[in-house]
Order: structure tokens, then sequence, then C-alpha cells
């Protein structure tokens, strides 16, 4: 018996995961098989000598596996600010996809985060594959380390009042191209001259408010061969250009403006959400040292560590009390509207409130192993990994994108005509 690693990239949720269990079932060398979804790994046990039957497998459902054992791997991440949704994420995968040596890419769109498992010495490719399709990276340290991006950071990033001021003037830009598209769709309408110089001079005014942004990342997914959205929207507007229509032009541009307005405004809401759950736990904590109560950072306690919090003051880090009685406030976690009573032996989690007396406590998890930095986990995955109902309307995206741009080619000679 032995066991081969495999990574497989298009492993993106459980629907592939049975997929790929279903299959290797019906081997019979293998004999039992892990997966890990989050860096896309398939562990399989096998017979000596049927590793090429397995890869096969893996091979004959579209699955594509590489092989891992016996490789270096270094993983290397980065902080992508111009990575706003899933659609710069694609851009980003179709273009490292194109880098020999990656093994795999993990995508975290709430801090805008990017991790590359990746061969020794393909760093800096990397990095320059980043730089290519205009997003800017920068290296957030080794793998694992905590940084003011990551739930396990003390740091928690704050909403910048000049991140809100440019949201503000962005909003206020796009309103502006909206008046303008619709005031020259009304005087199309009622002069029946589409090509009207105020016609054309509102829409290109417009579309020069409301669309740079579409038609660079059009362009960047044109370069990587990304058939998205923003490809069909460039194809979509300069089309009804060519042929005149510049009021429906400035429409889409700005109808497209709209909605990448919120769709960004929806992700800056989860990643408030997020901030606002790693807030509720406290920076220090008081913990026994000897025969003494010492205040130290949070970060620095672990598992087995006795603390004692006094009343008002919110329970830094999950764990079981040891000593005295209290009403604890659990809200932030529960959702519960009154105060719970506590006893020694019951657990109490961080963020929490201490409303009556004084308690200690045995620490049961970490400062990144909280149900706070779970929960904020569990959103970073969940905002990471892609449904079935997404893979589907990505894939809709793409064959109507192949499908404008043919029947554009088809209608030339008969426009010529």
């Amino acid at each position: 018996m032995t066991t081969t690693r495999f990574l497989v990239p298009a492993m993106d949720c459980a629907t592939e995961k049975d997929v790929i269990a279903n299959r290797l079932q019906r081997l019979d060398d293998v004999e039992g098989m892990d997966f890990d979804l989050l860096d896309r790994v398939v562990t399989v046990r096998h017979r000596e000598g049927s590793d090429a039957r397995v890869e096969a497998a893996l091979r004959d459902i579209g699955m594509a596996p590489k092989r891992l054992d016996g490789r270096e791997v270094a993983t290397t991440r980065f902080h992508v600010a111009a990575m706003d949704c899933a659609t710069e994420k694609d851009v980003i995968a179709n273009r490292l996809e194109r880098v020999a040596g990656i093994e795999s890419v993990e995508f975290d769109l709430i801090d805008r985060n990017v991790s590359v498992r990746h061969r020794p010495g393909v760093d800096t490719v990397i990095e320059d594959a980043l730089r290519d399709v205009g997003m800017a990276p920068k290296r957030l340290g080794e793998a694992g380390a905590a940084t003011p991006a990551s739930p396990t950071a003390r740091q928690v990033e704050r909403p910048s009042l000049a991140g809100a001021t440019a949201w503000t003037r962005h909003a206020w830009l796009i309103g502006l191209a909206g008046a303008l598209a619709l005031a020259a769709e009304i005087l199309a309408w009622t002069t029946f001259a589409e090509d009207a110089w105020p016609v054309i001079a509102m829409s290109a005014a417009c579309i020069a408010l409301s669309g740079p942004t579409t038609f660079r990342k059009g362009l960047v997914a044109l370069r990587t061969l990304t058939l998205n959205i923003n490809l069909l929207m460039t194809i979509a507007v300069t089309g009804a250009i060519a042929i005149g229509q510049w009021p429906e032009a400035a429409m889409v541009t700005f109808l497209f403006a709209v909605a990448e307005l919120i769709e960004s405004r929806s992700v800056d809401r989860a990643r408030d959400a997020i901030r606002s759950l790693m807030a509720l736990t406290p920076e220090t904590a008081r913990v026994r040292r000897g025969d003494a109560w010492v205040e130290v950072p949070a970060s620095e306690i672990k598992p087995g560590d006795t603390l004692q919090v006094l009343p008002g003051d919110r329970v830094p880090l999950d764990g079981k009390i040891t000593s005295g009685t209290t009403a604890i406030d659990q809200a932030p976690i529960t959702g519960e509207s009154i105060p719970v009573d506590k006893a020694p032996g019951d657990p109490v989690f961080a963020g929490t409130i201490n409303q009556q007396g004084t308690i200690e406590l045995e620490v049961t998890a970490a400062q990144g192993d909280t149900t706070l930095a779970r929960i904020a986990r569990t959103i970073r995955e969940a905002q990471s990994q892609k449904a079935p109902t997404e893979r589907f309307s990505r894939r809709s995206v793409a064959c109507a994108t192949r499908t404008s741009s043919a029947s554009s080619r088809g209608s030339r000679p008969a426009a010529a005509r």
C-alpha cells in the first residue's frame, strides 16, 4: 500500500469532491482517499504501481491532476488592492495558469489577498505576472504570518475616511453619467436624430465618466484570453458606437457601472462586518504568571493558560470557567437577547461581555482559533469559493461573449451590402 497526493485545481467545492470520490471508488486498486478542499488536494491510498491508473481516472473526469509528492513547495501571499470581485479573480487565475511552477492559487476576496503555492524561485515571476494584468501586488510575508489583513492579526484594518470619500465621489460621477445618458436618450427620442452632435457629446461624456474601468478590465481580459463580463461589455459598447447607437452605448455603460458599484459596496460591507467581529476581542488579557496577574497581548496566550476577566470586560479568548460565577452577554456570538448565567465548567466565547462577577477561565483556543476567528474564516472561504450557480452563470457569460463576437464578425458583410 502506498499514498499519492494530487493537486486538483478544478476541485472548487463538494460537488467535484463527490464526482472524484465516485470515480475513484470504481478502481479496485484504491483503498481510500482524503480531500482537502481549501488547498484542492486529494490524497489517495492505493496499491503499489497503480498511481498511473489513479491519475488517468482523474483526467478522465476532466480534473487535470498534478502530483505533489517529492516536490519542494513554497507559498507566497500577495495583497491585491485592485481585486474587487470574482471577475478580477478569474483574470488573475487565467494569467497565473501560464506561469510554470505554480501548484495552486487561493483567493481571499474579503481581504483581497492571493496565496500562491509554487516551486522555489518562482515568486518574482508571479509578482511580474500580477503586475502585467494591472493588479499592483504587495507581498504580505511568509505564509501563516499574521498580517493586518488576516483574521489572526490584532491590527484590524479600519475603514478609512479617504476610502469612503473616494467611493462617494465615484458614486456622484456615475450619477452624473446617468443624467447625461438619460438626457441623450430623451433628446434622441424626441428629435429622432441619434447622430446629432448634442446627443453624441452627452453620450461620449457619460461613457468617459462611467466606462474607463470597464474598458481597462476588458482589455486586460482580452490580453489574458479571459472571456468575462468586462470583455462582453467592451465589445457591446464598441459595437453600439460603431453603428451609431451612441445613446444605447451610454445607457449600457452607465447601468453596468451601477451594477459594479453595488457589487463593490456589498463586498465592502462584508469586509466591514469581519472587521467589526474581530474588533470585539480585546488586544490584551490578564493572565496568571506565578502568583500575580499580568497584562499581556492576547496573541501571546496559549491554550491551558489561566485568565482573569473583571466585570464589564470582554472575554479575550475562548475558555472554560474554573472559578467564579457571572452572567455573560453572548449576543455578539449567539444573538441571545438576555445574559446567560455561567458557573465553573461552563464555556465562554471570545468577544462576549462579562456583566457581573470576576471570573477565572482556562483558555481552550488560541487567538486565531476562537469562535469569532472561525466565523470570520468561514465568511472568507465562502466568498472565495464559487457556488454551482455562479460557475454556470460565468460559463454562460463566456458562451455569450463568443456568440456576440461571432455574430459581429458575421454581420459585417451584410452591413457592407
